[in-house]
């Protein structure tokens, strides 16, 4: 019991840079996310159960959710299906 509450502890956890920063919470085009922005970086925390989603269709989708919160365009991001991160161009 106490093995699944520290496993679900960490699906929404910001990663070290961004813990201090209250997320945003954005959806596009069904997938939900916690945007956060720490200067010229941001990240993106997908938060909604998704069946199987593809990295390139969800990075397409994690990079709109953070040029709308940061008002910036993406000088380049990664991650996986699940957390984000990018540099912005401000």
């Amino acid at each position: 019991m106490i093995l699944s509450f520290i496993a679900l502890a960490g699906c929404n956890t910001p990663s070290m840079g961004f813990r201090s920063i209250e997320p945003v919470t954005l959806t596009v085009e069904g997938s939900t996310f916690d945007v956060r922005v720490n200067g010229t970086r941001a990240e993106a925390v997908r938060t909604n159960k998704q069946y199987a989603p593809g990295r390139g269709r969800m990075g397409d989708r994690a990079s709109v959710a953070i040029e709308k919160v940061s008002g910036c365009i993406l000088k380049r991001f990664g991650g996986d299906q699940a957390v984000i991160f990018a540099e912005l161009d401000y």
